[in-house]
């Protein structure tokens, strides 16, 4: 019922005060401001659905725990606070609808959360994703990255182990059962592949679990 309350507290306070601006402030950006700043929203689109492609095309991801991050705070940011800010003579008016789209993302957001409990859990789980990426990195070098990372809001974090490939890297191993079930992890480089040693005092699992990586993927 809070959560309720605060969020349609949050989406009248906040499309009223959206709407109140764009009609009575007239502080915008310069056009050369509102110029960079809608080709840099682009840009950041651009490289989102650069990573998907990737992504789905190659089962390959940006390099590094942030950087698609900061690509999407960077799209969010530009997206949400652009059009109140910008001079609207420089817009089409896709554009324009595109924008005020955006600008509208926060409430959109508050409204999920109106959903009984299945919207608060994707908006959570959605903000962990962003903002709490990993709990833990178990071991990294400029080949590989073991870490736990957060799976979802009622899920345990998973292990993930990831190969670092140049600009890009690939998951080869994801569990969801891994915080318990070992004490100490080795990586051995050997000539046919790499192989990841899990070994655990846990009598419920087996003592020792090797993963392997083959060289040639």
């Amino acid at each position: 019922m809070k959560t309720t309350i605060l969020s349609l507290a949050f989406i009248l306070v906040y499309g009223a005060g959206l709407y109140l601006w764009l009609k009575k402030t007239d502080l915008r950006f310069s056009e050369k401001a509102t110029r960079y700043i809608k080709y840099l929203h682009y840009f950041f689109l651009a490289l989102i659905f650069f990573s998907i492609f990737v992504h789905f095309q190659f089962d390959l991801d940006l390099r590094g725990i942030w950087t698609t991050r900061m690509i999407i705070f960077g799209l969010l940011t530009t997206g949400i606070f652009f059009y109140p800010f910008a001079k609207k003579k420089n817009l089409r008016t896709p554009e324009k609808a595109y924008f005020l789209t955006f600008s509208c993302l926060p409430a959109g957001i508050a409204a999920l959360l109106l959903i009984p409990f299945l919207g608060t859990i994707i908006v959570l789980s959605l903000w962990g994703q962003l903002t709490s990426p990993i709990s833990k990195i178990h071991y990294e070098d400029n080949n590989l990255r073991i870490q736990s990372s957060f799976s979802r809001l009622l899920g345990p974090s998973q292990l993930d182990i990831i190969e670092k490939k140049g600009l890009f890297e690939k998951s080869h191993y994801q569990s969801i059962t891994h915080d318990a079930h070992f004490d100490s992890l080795k990586v051995s480089y050997d000539k046919d592949a790499t192989r990841i040693i899990l070994k655990s005092t846990n009598k419920f699992v087996d003592p020792e679990q090797v993963i392997t990586i083959d060289t040639e993927q």
